[in-house]
């Protein structure tokens, strides 16, 4: 997915009261900015979060960076990333990271980084959770993991 040559990363652009980032969203896209960039920690509501720019804009793509493994289930992140798709022409980016060891204990997991993501991955690469691999990218702090996203997209 082409994100454009600019981009911008807001955390209010997903925090914020909901007719400011409306507002923002289309006044951003109207500017050409080619990405907006909402932050996934914190869990939450992120697709509908993501929901509401693709909402507010024409031709912007919004991506997502990054969300949890550990507080969003791939079955749904894949079905609702889906359904984004389909309803807004291909313009939502899906970012992935593992966190750290607390947002795993906090979700009752174990904190094993490479074999949970990798896990993760090939359920998004089946029906019904597939998500293309053009329309996704992955946090990787380690050669592991990088080696993963390497071999993943």
């Amino acid at each position: 997915m082409d994100l454009g040559r600019s981009g911008i990363w807001s955390f209010e652009l997903r925090t914020a009261d909901t007719g400011r980032i409306r507002d923002a969203a289309a006044e951003l896209d109207e500017a050409g900015w080619g990405a907006l960039w909402i932050p996934g920690g914190g869990g939450g509501p992120i697709l509908a979060d993501a929901e509401r720019l693709l909402q507010a804009t024409r031709t912007a793509k919004v991506a997502i960076g990054v969300a949890s493994i550990w507080q969003h289930r791939a079955a749904e992140i894949g079905a609702g990333h889906a359904g984004l798709q389909e309803q807004y022409g291909r313009r939502l980016m899906l970012g992935l990271g593992v966190s750290d060891t607390a947002a795993a204990r906090q979700a009752g997991r174990p904190f094993r980084p490479l074999s949970d993501m990798s896990d993760y991955l090939d359920e998004l690469d089946q029906p019904p959770s597939l998500v293309r691999t053009d329309e996704r990218l992955m946090a990787a702090l380690g050669p592991k993991m990088v080696e993963l996203g390497g071999a993943s997209f």
